[in-house]
């Protein structure tokens, strides 16, 4: 039974003994914060920070009522209703164990004999230093024994949390505390679907060993978000999606799925995931981009917060076409669409990574990469919970890398509330997925 469950029947029969106040109390007590559920690092740029701040890092709070932590509501471990600025303030975040991990150009950790080989664009990186996980602290995680370049850095919340959400005000009083109160959500996706995704691009057949995604998971992970969103039927949760494939079966590689706007889950699942097009081809994933951004700017509902989601598994076919979805997406970005850039790393090839993410940068947008496509879910469940509300913090590193250079910071995060606490490690671990035991990479992207 789970604590939800054994919540409600103590509260019946509590309710039969003593009436509704003490049912309210009880569920004071009940509801902790469970999850942390970060998306990553918004551009400095992008958002109403203090003066002194790098960065901030955007999150969800999930509680064990699974629902999002939300100011003006009162939970057990607190005492009192949550205040912003108040009880919940820059002290209910620490970081610790910060390292800055600088990538190569496919996102892998950059390796080294020594320092001198912490180079990026022909100069050495300064605060850069040349170290094995052990000597970082790091030996209980799992990164190869090898010598990384790599930056220490203290981490320091420098603000209050600021919290948004996009359906109706949650309880009274959220429209002090909130930054948009749209009528409801536009999601776009961009969904790569080139020949690499099942090894075909050789044979035509698809090939196991060649493959970036064969098992799949790209349609696991669409299946976690759409579980992230609600589809209750209320009018604050109203919903629109599209889906748009680079390659498919459109003749120029660029394949709208969905001319019209799709509604329900249901009609998702009978016009998308039943029809979804069998990979082939290459990657016109620029202009795919450009056809997305669009669509969701230009023919989406205008009162709904919008949002676009690609995901790809690396190098694109149509550089052309690269300058038009950059200006289209800096645009965007700064009108406020939400942008996120899901990157499963290929094999046997050099990634464009950083060209992607400092496009999504730009854009004020969220970047993901890894080596392994079963991470999909995890990081599509973060995007559709951040989507819904979430809270922004800003930090100030006291090393961070030079402009322009691709990393991934290792820390670990614990966020109290009164007398509970949970914990979120971002570092490279052991998870579970359903077919095999893989290393996962839960770092998060940086761009200076």
């Amino acid at each position: 039974m789970n604590r939800i469950s054994k919540g409600i029947i103590a509260a019946i029969v509590v309710s039969s003994m003593a009436g509704c106040d003490t049912v309210s109390e009880l569920t004071f007590r009940e509801e902790q914060i469970i999850e942390i559920a970060p998306v990553g690092f918004v551009a400095k740029r992008c958002t109403n920070r203090s003066e002194d701040a790098d960065a901030s890092l955007r999150l969800t709070v999930m509680t064990s009522f699974d629902a999002p932590l939300v100011p003006n509501k009162r939970y057990g471990s607190l005492g009192d209703p949550l205040v912003p600025g108040g009880n919940f303030g820059a002290a209910n975040f620490a970081f610790s164990d910060g390292w800055f991990f600088i990538a190569n150009a496919d996102g892998s950790d950059k390796t080294c004999e020594t320092v001198d080989d912490c180079v990026v664009n022909g100069a050495r990186i300064a605060d850069a230093v040349c170290v094995t996980p052990s000597e970082m602290g790091l030996s209980s995680y799992y990164y190869a024994p090898t010598r990384v370049c790599a930056i220490a850095t203290q981490i320091e919340t420098v603000s209050a949390p600021r919290f948004t959400h996009y359906a109706e005000n949650l309880l009274p009083g959220n429209e002090n505390v909130s930054t948009q109160n749209a009528n409801g959500r536009s999601f776009a996706f961009m969904l790569d679907n080139s020949a690499t995704l099942d090894g075909s691009q050789e044979t035509g057949v698809p090939t196991q060993t060649l493959a970036t995604d064969p098992y799949q998971y790209r349609k696991v992970g669409l299946n976690a978000f759409m579980d992230g969103i609600a589809f209750n039927g209320n009018k604050s949760d109203r919903v629109e999606y599209a889906a748009v494939f680079a390659n498919g079966t459109a003749a120029t590689g660029v394949y709208d799925m969905t001319p019209e706007w799709l509604r329900t889950e249901a009609l998702w699942n009978a016009k998308v995931m039943h029809f979804y097009p069998s990979p082939s081809g290459g990657s016109p994933l620029w202009t795919a981009s450009t056809t997305t951004l669009e669509k969701v700017t230009q023919k989406a509902t205008s009162t709904y917060r919008k949002s676009m989601i690609a995901l790809s598994d690396g190098t694109a076919d149509d550089d052309a076409a690269k300058s038009a979805w950059m200006t289209q997406m800096t645009a965007a970005g700064i009108s406020g669409v939400d942008l996120y850039w899901i990157d499963v790393r290929p094999k046997g090839d050099v990634d464009e990574s950083l060209g992607y993410a400092q496009s999504v940068a730009l854009g004020c947008g969220n970047y993901f990469i890894f080596e392994s496509p079963s991470q999909i879910s995890a990081v599509m469940k973060s995007i559709a919970l951040n989507t819904q509300s979430h809270w922004d913090i800003d930090v100030k590193f006291s090393h961070k890398p030079p402009s322009g250079t691709l990393s991934r910071l290792a820390t670990n995060l614990v966020v109290t509330l009164g007398t509970s606490a949970v914990a979120y490690e971002a570092q490279r671990q052991v998870g579970q997925s359903d077919l095999t035991t893989e290393t996962t990479d839960n770092r998060f992207v940086f761009i200076p």
